[in-house]
This record gives C-alpha cells, structure tokens and sequence, in this order.
C-alpha cells in the first residue's frame, strides 16, 4: 500500500471519527462550514481488472482498494446537498472516458485522459496516461487550465486538498 494512501485515509478517519462524524472546516470572513466525506466499500478484482486498459498509476489503484470512490466535503446548503469534490469509482472512470472518448475528449494528439476527481464547479481532474508512461507530470489541473499539470502524485494532490480544508490549495500565493 503506497504511503501517502495510508495517510489520506488515515487523515479522512481522524478528522471524521471513520466518517460516522462532520467537522467544521473554516471559510475566509465567515462562519466554520460543517463537512462529512463518505467512503465506499473497497474494489474487487474484477473492478481493477476492468481499469487495466488506462494502466493507472499504482497510487490511485491503492487507494480504490480500500474506497471505490470518495466523496469530500459534503455539506447541506440552502439549496440542497453539495459536495466539493469527488473521486471517481472504477466504474465511473469508465464511464466518464467513454463518455469523453465519444465526443472528442479523450484520446488523440493530448494522448489518453482519464479522469479521476471532479471538482464542483471547476472541472475534472485528469490523468495523462502518456505522460504518466513518460515519467512526466501526469495529473492535470481542472477546468480551462486542462493543459496543466500538477507536480504530485494522486495520493499526494488528494492529501493535500484534504489538509487544505477543500481549497484550491494550487491557486494560493505563498
């Protein structure tokens, strides 16, 4: 099991009470949002198996071992349930490429994407299978800036945007 995995899930259980529990998470000039993530039972064989075409990288393989998706920072708003973020399930990688593969998206000269979280009200963030294979930067940013990418591992952006409270931690200035 790859490390930073391990802490991500580590970190979801502590700061939830094993996901039984919200907590506050604090916003710029107003009041502490109260949070809850929900966790899915791990994959099957079969379920990796079926992922085997992407050639994935091992972290995120790891990582729906033990949660077959994720849901992050679930809150209950005026209008109605929302949810921050969302790691994809084997399933709906699937899905959500041959979705993208039917119209244009995925495949061709950027070479294959898959996408792996998606993120409210920004976009979905992606995995370069080339450039994964080429030992390059492989997990995009979201959104207009598809054509970037982050210099962490999935387990690594994952970890982050945990600690970070949900926020777009790659837009913050140091």
């Amino acid at each position: 099991m790859d490390q930073t995995v391990t802490n991500v899930i580590k970190t979801i259980n502590a700061l939830t009470n094993n996901t039984k529990d919200s907590y506050l998470v604090p916003t710029l000039g107003g009041a502490p949002i109260a949070c809850r993530f929900k966790t899915w039972t791990g994959a099957t064989k079969e379920d990796i198996q079926s992922l085997q075409q992407f050639d994935l990288p091992d972290d995120l393989i790891d990582f729906l071992l033990v949660t077959n998706g994720l849901d992050l920072f679930n809150m209950q708003t005026e209008y109605g349930p929302l949810t921050w973020a969302h790691v994809l399930s084997c399933q709906e990688i699937i899905e959500n490429y041959l979705l993208m593969k039917k119209i244009g998206f995925a495949g061709g000269e950027a070479g294959e994407s898959v996408g792996v979280i998606h993120l409210t009200d920004i976009g979905m963030i992606n995995i370069n299978i080339g450039r994964l294979k080429a030992g390059q930067h492989y997990l995009s940013y979201p959104g207009e800036r598809g054509n970037e990418y982050f210099n962490f591992t999935f387990a690594d952006w994952l970890h982050r945007y945990i600690v970070c409270g949900g926020s777009e931690f790659w837009n913050l200035l140091y």
